[in-house]
């Protein structure tokens, strides 16, 4: 074949191999790469990223991971707010509640005692519910702070006409109180014959 010939084919080969390299992202010779900066995420606020923590469904987060949103007295003051924001979702608020355990600090333990010793019947019907919860999840908060120390705000629970608050405050008095919580299950077990009472007293003592 003729030189020219050849010249002539040129074109015709080398265009297909153009637009092939294209396609599987190569660039043309000569061509410099270009970078595009990816854009800044938007940073969130100290009560974005506590929420953004409550909202996993699965797992709860650590202190570890409070601590990204700021200091210990930031974050408690935050989930504090929130347990008693009426217009956040309930699920937040409860989550916020068991939250405080994390933090021992005196206006913490003030809340959780005034929400345990509050009574909810003069709430209104709407917010009732969430107000009994809050109270037990409180009870729960409040024992993993006080230890031992939490028995004399958990008393009037466990000699209460609230089945489900007595229940509740047998099971962090079991769980939380030590030795001393377990002599006042054992008086309990002698006094209340509830037969969920002593179900319920049975799962920490058992003789």
């Amino acid at each position: 074949m003729r030189i020219k010939e050849l010249l002539v084919m040129l074109p015709l080969v080398l265009l297909p191999l153009a637009a092939t390299a294209q396609v599987k992202g190569d660039l043309p010779v000569g061509t410099t790469p270009t970078t595009t900066p990816a854009p800044e995420l938007p940073k969130q606020t100290a009560h974005e990223r506590i929420r953004f923590l409550l909202s996993a469904y699965h797992l709860f987060p650590t202190p570890e991971q409070f601590a990204t949103a700021g200091t210990e007295a930031e974050v408690s003051q935050i989930l504090r707010e929130m347990t008693q924001d009426p217009n956040m979702v309930p699920s937040f608020r409860l989550r916020a509640m068991d939250a405080l355990a994390f933090y021992g600090d005196d206006l913490t333990l003030a809340l959780l005692e005034h929400t345990i010793s509050t009574p909810t019947d003069d709430q209104p019907e709407n917010e009732r519910g969430t107000a009994n919860l809050l109270r037990h999840h409180a009870i729960m908060s409040f024992a993993k702070l006080r230890g031992e120390a939490a028995l004399p705000a958990l008393e009037p629970l466990l000699v209460g006409k609230d089945l489900q608050l007595k229940l509740t405050a047998i099971s962090a008095v079991g769980k939380q109180c030590g030795l001393a919580g377990v002599t006042r299950l054992r008086k309990l077990r002698t006094s209340d014959e509830h037969r969920a009472v002593q179900h319920e007293i049975r799962k920490f003592i058992q003789n």
